[in-house]
């Protein structure tokens, strides 16, 4: 069953979130993916930023690398500090791999929350299924994964807005969920 939204037509085009003229799930995901972290902030589950500053760190790092092989150095002017800038650049690319592949997990957030529990957190728009699915994990024990599944039919109205006061319920059962998952690996 489609929701009517409450809101005139004119006023959906400056008001949140909105569905309509979309025509990839790359969108969807980042429209749900923003709410979903205010929504996880405001209940508790604070974004672990040391993750995110040490991506950034990597990856302008290797831009940097990048644009100084490319623009200061040159085959026929200087070819050791190109192989120097090269060695560098796949090096750095290791380390990057590696923090994201083992020691985050390919998280595309890591939470902490009430008792600084830590939690992995990704999140994904399944299409076939017309869900929008956050798997969550411990960071200490990624075995044991859970899914949390949010229908796309319920989370917007039939205009294409987010239905943001469902949408923050059903972030409160999932930091219950999230929250039980803690006191479980803590007994």
């Amino acid at each position: 069953m489609k929701k009517q939204s409450y809101h005139k037509a004119e006023q959906l085009s400056v008001d949140g979130p909105e569905l309509s003229n979309m025509y990839c799930t790359q969108e969807i995901g980042r429209i749900l993916q923003g709410c979903t972290l205010e929504d996880l902030n405001r209940l508790g589950f604070k974004e672990d930023v040391r993750v995110s500053y040490t991506r950034i760190t990597g990856y302008l790092l290797l831009s940097c690398i990048g644009v100084y092989s490319a623009v200061f150095t040159g085959v026929e002017k200087n070819k050791w500090q190109l192989q120097i800038a090269v060695v560098l650049f796949f090096l750095i690319l290791a380390i990057t791999w590696f923090y994201e592949k083992f020691v985050i997990r390919g998280a595309t957030y890591r939470l902490v929350g009430p008792g600084n529990n830590k939690v992995h957190i990704w999140c994904n728009v399944n299409w076939r299924e017309a869900t929008y699915e956050i798997t969550y994990a411990s960071a200490e024990d990624n075995t044991q994964k859970h899914t949390y599944k949010i229908p796309l039919g319920d989370a917007f109205y039939e205009d294409g807005k987010l239905d943001e006061e469902w949408y923050q319920s059903s972030m409160q059962k999932l930091c219950k969920e999230m929250e039980a998952m803690g006191a479980k690996k803590t007994k």
